[in-house]
């Protein structure tokens, strides 16, 4: 205890983090998820290529162009895996890869919370509490835990939308483009991000020519990791602004409603908004009656069958507000100042966009692409933190309800409850 005591705050978060996820991930720790792909990806980095080389553990939602597998979306996570890729080959465990960098989130928002104390005055108490929401009360849990090339992505898009607004914050502009470039390439839909540049330095009171060359310098730090984006597109299939979604090897329902309908359309408008704002468990072996309406072309064929029990999460989605609950918080921001008006708008943006996506972010517990916006959710949690009453409450049911979460996904995804996984 005396060795905790002298060590970094910072250091003590990262540690009980990791340790937390480590157990988290069960007896698969050190394996592989059922699609490891960035780690295959890895390997054909190494070898200067971008196609996957066979054999491949599966197929399923990879990108099947001209006879070649590539992973959908960017290629950073498998980047960041390639120097202990080349110490531990093909086995390297895409989970522990997950967990550490999750563990890193995990300071980084602490970080950030004593960083916008100037702004939004917070005690150390209240970051703290805010930390572990974050850490164990979101679905940053599960995607720091269980592996998977979608939860991969999603861990180090969420690091570097942190260190991206970390940077603003601080008027470094260059840095923030560079880093939002990052996260851009860990997951494309990062990229909305990039309107709180323009929202917070229009809302801040400062001369014209200060903002224009602030948003000249960002798109300085944003080009290298853009053009590199580009660059995998063309390497891949020919095109600098083909993504490859139109290939992808997935669930039916899924790749149906984007080829009948596209990626993007306001005819998804009504499934995403209900799954993410009103979506609810499962009840009595019934599927989730308002999520069934309004998600018709997701319920054929790559849903999972509802549970026979009194109740189960649903697999679409569940709202935001049921699988975290301590975001009610939200509500008592302080929506009169600069940052929360801009972060409020950039969580706005975020979601319309997300809103209108052909697929919700299934399988999945609660509502994941809700970490698209992250840094914008914790500030705003941090300005309503002291005018809540209830919130420390509503942090432990948040952390109840996640861990509920945690549990049923990892019997999904592995086949195996969590102790028996051991």
């Amino acid at each position: 205890m005396k060795i905790i005591r002298t060590l970094p705050l910072e250091v003590v978060i990262f540690l009980l983090a990791l340790l937390v996820y480590a157990i988290s991930a069960g007896g698969y720790l050190l394996q592989q998820s059922g699609t490891p792909y960035y780690v295959y990806l890895a390997q054909a980095l190494s070898q200067r290529q971008v196609a996957l080389i066979p054999p491949l553990p599966r197929i399923y939602d990879l990108l099947f162009f001209e006879n070649k597998y590539f992973v959908a979306g960017a290629p950073l996570p498998a980047v960041l895996m390639l120097p202990t890729f080349l110490l531990f080959g093909i086995g390297l465990s895409d989970i522990a890869f997950g967990v550490v960098i999750g563990a890193v989130n995990v300071v980084v928002v602490y970080r950030l919370l004593v960083q916008i104390d100037r702004l939004i005055p917070l005690d150390r108490t209240g970051r703290l509490w805010i930390t572990v929401l974050f850490a164990l009360g979101t679905p940053h849990w599960y995607i720091a835990s269980l592996g998977t090339v979608w939860f991969n992505a999603h861990v180090v898009a969420v690091l570097f939308l942190l260190l991206f607004v970390m940077a603003l914050l601080r008027a470094q502009t260059v840095t923030a483009g560079f880093f939002l470039s990052l996260a851009f390439l860990a997951r494309p839909s990062a990229l909305y991000a990039g309107v709180f540049v323009l929202i917070y330095a229009l809302l801040v009171k400062t001369e014209l020519l200060t903002k224009l060359r602030a948003w000249a310098w960002f798109g300085v730090g944003f080009a290298p990791g853009f053009a590199a984006a580009l660059l995998y597109n063309w390497l891949r299939f020919g095109e600098l602004l083909e993504f490859g979604y139109v290939y992808v090897q997935g669930a039916s329902n899924i790749t149906r409603s984007f080829a009948q309908i596209g990626g993007f359309d306001p005819q998804f408008w009504w499934c995403n908004v209900t799954v993410s704002l009103f979506g609810l468990p499962d009840l009595l072996g019934k599927f989730a009656p308002l999520t069934a309406r309004a998600c018709v072309h997701l319920l054929a064929e790559g849903v999972p069958e509802p549970s026979n029990g009194l109740i189960a999460p649903n697999p679409i989605g569940m709202s935001i507000f049921v699988a975290t609950p301590a975001l009610f918080v939200l509500l008592k921001a302080n929506y009169r100042r600069a940052l929360e008006q801009a972060a409020l708008l950039t969580l706005l943006t975020i979601l319309f966009v997300l809103w209108i996506y052909h697929n919700t972010g299934s399988l999945q517990f609660g509502y994941r692409y809700l970490l698209d916006a992250t840094p914008f959710w914790l500030i705003l949690l941090a300005s309503g933190w002291q005018q809540t009453r209830w919130r420390v409450p509503l942090v432990i049911a948040s952390l109840v309800v996640q861990f509920w979460g945690l549990l049923w996904l990892f019997g999904l995804l592995n086949g195996v409850g969590w102790l028996g996984s051991w």
